[in-house]
């Protein structure tokens, strides 16, 4: 009896997580700007706390390449050692002798787990393909009977130090140890301690780390802010704005001057090019 409730409760969070990202163009509007850069410089690194696929369907909406931990064969097997590669453009498309990073690309950390996450037979970690949106009642008892995701329980702090979840957060300690840093925190409320331990930590001794805290419910009165205002208060390196995450994208600047093209468009120019000399 006692199990059946709790296969019960855990269905909810994945119910009121399996979301349709194409009725908002927020998520590939905020994609398409932070992912302007030099492409000398770093990847952009989304870590996520939550399970939907927003980031995911975003993504594949506006052609945009991910490396999420994930290989590439089938299915899609975890390897912590995926955040290590990236994708080149090579022979037949190179102007110069050196291999060029492809346009629109981010790295994915999932530090809780996913919807689409689950271990197979073998023990191992696999992304499987899922139509979330068929309201099939078989396929949201396949996710709950092996899936990933760190539902909140009393054993939430043990499982951080299983695989993937391990991987993930030993990634979110290391980004934010790199110089001049920009961490975004959006709708975080810093209630969950494993996280927020490490942004101060990590404000504390990296000094040329800066953080913007965006989040519609921020009050200093409420006691998971108080700290977060103290912060502030003393360090030039935290903004708290109180906004929502689509008014936040809105605002966020544009920088056109390095405008990302798709990999076959930028290879089209480049072929036509050629052909016109």
């Amino acid at each position: 009896m006692l199990e059946s409730y709790i296969e019960k409760i855990k269905q909810f969070p994945i119910q009121k997580c399996t979301l349709d990202v194409s009725s908002s163009d927020t998520h590939k509007s905020f994609l398409r700007k932070i992912t302007k850069r030099k492409m000398k410089d770093s990847r952009v690194k989304v870590f996520t706390l939550n399970y939907d696929t927003l980031w995911e369907q975003a993504a594949n909406s506006d052609g945009f390449k991910v490396i999420d931990g994930f290989g590439y064969t089938n299915p899609r097997t975890f390897n912590g050692r995926m955040f290590d590669y990236d994708i080149v453009i090579r022979e037949g498309s190179r102007i110069k002798e050196e291999d060029s990073f492809i346009p629109k690309l981010f790295h994915l950390y999932k530090l809780h787990g996913s919807l689409d996450w689950y271990k197979n037979n073998e023990g191992d970690i696999v992304q499987k393909e899922l139509d979330l949106f068929d309201n099939n009642k078989d396929i949201i008892d396949i996710v709950i009977e092996n899936r990933l995701a760190a539902f909140p329980s009393d054993n939430k702090y043990e499982q951080s130090y299983e695989q993937p979840y391990f991987e993930m957060m030993s990634r979110f300690q290391r980004a934010l140890r790199i110089e001049n840093t920009l961490l975004i925190t959006i709708g975080f409320s810093f209630l969950d301690k494993n996280i927020s331990s490490v942004i101060e930590e990590s404000l504390k001794y990296n000094t040329s780390l800066s953080l913007i805290v965006i989040d519609q419910y921020i009050n200093k009165a409420k006691n998971n802010w108080q700290r977060a205002f103290a912060f502030a208060e003393v360090d030039n390196r935290k903004l708290l704005v109180a906004e929502k995450f689509v008014d936040f994208v809105s605002n966020y600047p544009d920088n056109n001057v390095f405008e990302q093209e798709d990999v076959d468009v930028k290879f089209s120019k480049m072929l036509k090019k050629i052909i016109n000399q």
